[in-house]
């Protein structure tokens, strides 16, 4: 693929993960998270139980910053912590059934939004993009499993 393709397509990217965030609420009662805090949500659904050092890594986040995030997490009951069983000074980090609460409408929304915009398209661009959701998400994990 060619440097000019892949800049368009991570401007794709970019855009369609811009226009999702900024898309109406899903609700009056969700409130939306901020981005960092839903994407360590996000990451601990995918690794519970890892480390606040994990997560700082695993989202390319400074340290101070993941605390504050998983701190604010913490006192709307949305991140629980608990002391390892092998190392009680290592603290891990775990959702709570809160948080699915409040991630799931905005997934919801997301996919609303992007079901009426596939709507607006020919036929065969939303069966194109219909097809490319495996291996986007297979490229998104291998962007953020490092």
């Amino acid at each position: 693929m060619s440097t000019a393709a892949l800049r368009r397509l991570g401007s794709a990217v970019h855009d369609l993960s811009w226009a999702l965030r900024h898309a109406e609420p899903p609700a009056d009662d969700v409130e939306p998270l901020p981005p960092t805090e839903f994407q360590i949500v996000r990451f601990l659904d995918r690794r519970p139980s890892s480390s606040l050092g994990e997560v700082a890594r695993g989202l390319g986040l400074r340290q101070s910053n993941a605390s504050a995030a998983v701190r604010g997490l913490i006192e709307r009951g949305l991140v629980q912590k608990h002391p390892d069983e092998a190392d009680r000074r290592v603290v891990r980090l775990t959702t709570t059934a809160r948080s699915a609460g409040r991630r799931e409408p905005i997934e919801a929304s997301w996919a609303e939004t992007l079901a009426s915009a596939l709507a607006e398209l020919d036929a065969a661009d939303a069966q194109a993009i219909r097809s490319a959701i495996g291996p986007l998400a297979a490229l998104a994990d291998r962007l953020t499993s490092s």
